[in-house]
C-alpha cells in the first residue's frame, strides 16, 4: 500500500498465500481509495506467469516470498525478460538460509546486475546497463 500511494500512474501487484492476509490487505486498500493496487491470493509459482504479462516500463520488484533460494531464482529468471536497464529487484530475507544466500551470491554475479546493494537482512540489484560492476555491503 504504501508503493501504491507514492504514485497512481504505477501499478502494484502483491501475491499473498495466505487468504487471510490477502484479504485483510484488500479491505485496508479498499479504506485508502487505491485504485492502483492489486492483490492476489495464490502461490508465487502459480501467480506470478499470469501478471508479467500485465507489468509496465521501469519496474520494481519486491520479492518476500517463500525462502527459497531455487525458487529465488528462478523467480528472478522469470522476470527478467520483462524488465528494462531502470528496473530494480529488492530481495527480502537474503541471509533466511543457506540456500538464500547461495541465491544472493549468483545473481549478484550476474552479467544483467550492474550494481547490488547488501544491507545484510535484504538486497537491492539494478540492471543499469554501460556502468561499472559494484558491489556495496552496508552494515548497521
Amino acid at each position: 500500500m504504501y508503493m501504491a500511494t507514492a504514485s497512481d500512474k504505477c501499478k502494484v501487484f502483491s501475491i499473498e498465500g495466505c487468504l487471510q492476509i490477502a484479504s485483510l490487505a484488500e479491505k485496508n486498500i479498499q479504506n485508502l481509495g487505491l485504485s492502483n493496487a492489486e492483490i492476489i491470493t495464490g502461490s508465487f509459482n502459480e501467480i506470478l506467469p499470469s501478471i508479467l504479462p500485465k507489468i509496465q516500463q521501469n519496474l520494481l520488484v519486491f520479492i518476500d516470498g517463500d525462502h527459497d533460494g531455487d525458487h529465488l531464482i528462478a523467480y528472478f529468471d522469470a522476470i527478467l525478460p520483462f524488465t528494462n536497464e531502470h528496473s530494480v529487484f529488492i530481495l527480502d530475507d537474503i541471509r533466511w538460509s543457506g540456500s538464500m544466500e547461495k541465491a544472493w551470491r549468483n545473481l549478484i554475479s550476474r552479467e544483467e546486475v550492474s550494481v547490488s546493494i547488501d544491507l545484510y537482512r535484504m538486497g537491492i540489484i539494478f540492471l543499469k546497463k554501460n556502468i561499472y560492476k559494484q558491489h556495496y555491503k552496508i552494515r548497521f
